[in-house]
């Protein structure tokens, strides 16, 4: 038994925070506090009751999805309904940029979600439209063998899709309602059996009880929406993810995940770009080779691709030049709706693609590649879920403008320089 004037009644009448904390000295190489936590003295002064915040941090933290890097996800915790809201404004419902709007979505995992618009007039999330990242590549009819499924028919929804090698490596095969995997590899094949090279999938964590034949589908984990405005308003958009079940595949993990999420106007170029597009692929590995010509490898990095297109054929800016205020160029339409506005104006290219750098900053912001974009019907949107469609990048070189004949500011025909496009992986 201990006793003793100093003794005193401890922590037996409870204990008062930070006040009653045991004192622990400053130290240079750390002080474990917990959770992984430590605290350590680098620098400067500091006397009896300073105080220090540590902010909490997150490994999946929801600021992710705004972050350029799609490979730094967001992670929840539950695959429970989720949603993401991005505020346009604080004041009321604000007109977008352009009539033609995209939600561009990387290094998902789920197969299906909802975007909604909120509507500060009435108070109200309006739903805007279906994100299926399984677009098109539903009812495959399958047969398994061990840990790979093959096409053992075409879908009776949709036209068979041909999948190029690779194209879905680590996106979500679903065996109908009751089971999701990733999927680790495949070569190109048409999903069919019949007069061509059927597809073959190697699937990740198989342990035998999922079903040997059926139908089964494909989700993306990279997809991009295009929603066709027509002429409303929003203050905030809206992405809802749904929890399995009624109607939602099967996923592969406990949880929703997501890298990236832009939600922005489409710039549409009025005058066709000229031929001769370039695409080029390039490894994250790194190769070293020995003076006995001994090679290791190792990859450090996913490929990526560069995109470089101009418009080097030139485009006449006669009926676009402005130099009183009178130019009246023609213009293009998203679709056939009769409340639809206008997404581009011909005979400016050169001067809409160099202000958009501008407001780029050059590399400094992201934008999403899309090469081609069909004209829609009424109330329809399109979802581009397949890797030649869409690609997450910056504009990595500058934006030159040569004028081929004509007058300055008058009947100037311009061409404009290739320009790359660096995609961020």
């Amino acid at each position: 038994m201990v006793t003793g004037a100093w003794t005193g009644l401890q922590i037996a009448e409870g204990q008062a925070n930070p006040n009653d904390l045991m004192q622990a000295p400053f130290s240079l190489t750390g002080t474990y506090v917990d959770d992984g936590v430590s605290i350590k003295a680098t620098d400067g002064p500091t006397i009896r009751a300073d105080e220090w915040k540590i902010a909490t941090r997150y490994d999946y933290s929801i600021a992710n999805v705004l972050d350029s890097n799609p490979r730094k996800t967001w992670r929840s915790t539950t695959n429970a309904a989720q949603a993401i809201s991005f505020k346009l404004s604080d004041l009321a419902n604000v007109a977008m940029e352009s009539d033609l709007m995209a939600v561009a979505l990387y290094n998902c995992n789920f197969p299906y979600a909802q975007l909604h618009g909120y509507n500060s007039s009435t108070s109200s999330w309006v739903t805007l439209a279906n994100i299926e990242m399984y677009k098109n590549m539903v009812a495959l009819p399958f047969a398994r063998a061990g840990d790979t499924v093959k096409s053992s028919g075409a879908p009776s929804v949709f036209p068979a899709p041909l999948l190029y090698a690779g194209e879905m490596e680590g996106a979500l095969w679903t065996f109908g309602a009751s089971s999701g995997h990733r999927i680790k590899s495949h070569l190109t094949g048409k999903w069919s059996n019949t007069n061509t090279k059927p597809c073959s999938l190697v699937l990740e964590d198989i342990d035998g009880t999922e079903a040997a034949s059926g139908n089964g589908q494909i989700s993306s984990k990279n997809a991009v929406l295009l929603l066709h405005l027509q002429g409303s308003d929003y203050q905030a958009f809206r992405v809802t993810f749904f929890a399995p079940g009624g109607g939602v595949p099967a996923m592969a993990d406990g949880y929703f995940e997501c890298g990236r999420i832009i939600v922005g106007p489409v710039v549409v170029h009025g005058d066709r770009t000229s031929w001769g597009r370039v695409m080029e692929t390039n490894s994250g590995t790194e190769m070293q080779e020995a003076r006995d010509r001994t090679i290791k490898t190792r990859k450090i990095a996913p490929t990526r691709r560069i995109i470089e297109y101009g418009w080097t054929d030139a485009v006449d800016t006669t009926s676009g030049i402005n130099p009183v205020g009178d130019a009246d160029p023609d213009f293009v339409m998203p679709n056939t709706a009769g409340s639809s506005e206008a997404v581009a104006l011909k005979d400016v290219t050169p001067f809409d693609f160099e202000g958009v750098f501008h407001l780029l900053s050059g590399s400094n912001k992201q934008v999403v590649y899309l090469p081609r974009i069909e004209k829609q019907a009424l109330t329809t949107n399109q979802t581009l879920n397949r890797r030649q469609q869409h690609a997450l990048c910056r504009i990595t070189s500058p934006v030159r403008l040569e004028s081929v004949q004509g007058e300055e500011n008058d009947t100037e025909v311009i061409r404009v320089a290739t320009v790359t496009f660096t995609e961020d992986v």
